[in-house]
């Protein structure tokens, strides 16, 4: 006999489709990271950044595989979501070491070591907030945000450490080590910069 399933079943073709899905957009996602982060700052950075959102990812979707909770759009959303905010949250820390390399006269470590003390507030405040923001999707959203407040509350803790245990100390190892050279301005940056008084 035929029976008629619920509106929220989800086949398992539909499953394999989604979790297909969301595995090209978040290679997509980390594409579009890496050309971008190249671009504005130097591969080193480019592949430290996204290596970390893939850590940030993946740390996120163990905590959620823990929970129990059913991979579905809301899910897929939060974990897109999250890496959005974790490759900001990067790109505001990478800045400033940027910054501190080309006005600082000190050793690299000492250069990472500063930037993630002058960042560190900012990065826990933004943190925070995300959560706190996600705590009451999760407590008024109804059961429907549910997957989407869990992932981003979770996605919240694990970026704020993740960016500042993971990310740039990767930064003074190995391939990854950035030095003053890396970060010096081109020719004609040059020029302007001697112009200034």
């Amino acid at each position: 006999p035929a029976t008629v399933q619920p509106g929220e079943f989800v086949g398992p073709q539909v499953g394999k489709d989604l979790a297909l899905n969301g595995v090209y957009a978040t290679v997509f996602m980390l594409v579009g990271f890496l050309i971008y982060i190249a671009f504005r700052f130097e591969w080193k950075f480019a592949v430290v950044a996204s290596l970390t959102a893939l850590f940030d990812l993946l740390v996120t979707v163990a905590f959620v595989s823990l929970t129990g909770r059913e991979f579905d759009l809301t899910v897929l959303a939060g974990l897109l979501s999250v890496m959005g905010f974790a490759i900001n949250d990067i790109i505001v820390v990478f800045d400033r070491v940027r910054e501190n390399f080309r006005a600082l006269r000190v050793e690299p470590l000492e250069v990472l070591n500063r930037s993630i003390n002058q960042t560190l507030s900012r990065t826990v405040i933004t943190a925070v907030m995300f959560f706190l923001s996600a705590l009451a999707l999760y407590i008024y959203g109804g059961e429907s945000m549910e997957g989407l407040a869990e992932t981003h509350m979770i996605g919240a803790v694990i970026v704020v450490i993740s960016s500042v245990i993971v990310a740039v100390p990767m930064l003074s190892i190995g391939p990854f080590a950035v030095t003053k050279q890396d970060l010096l301005p081109k020719a004609k940056d040059v020029e302007a910069l001697a112009r200034r008084p």
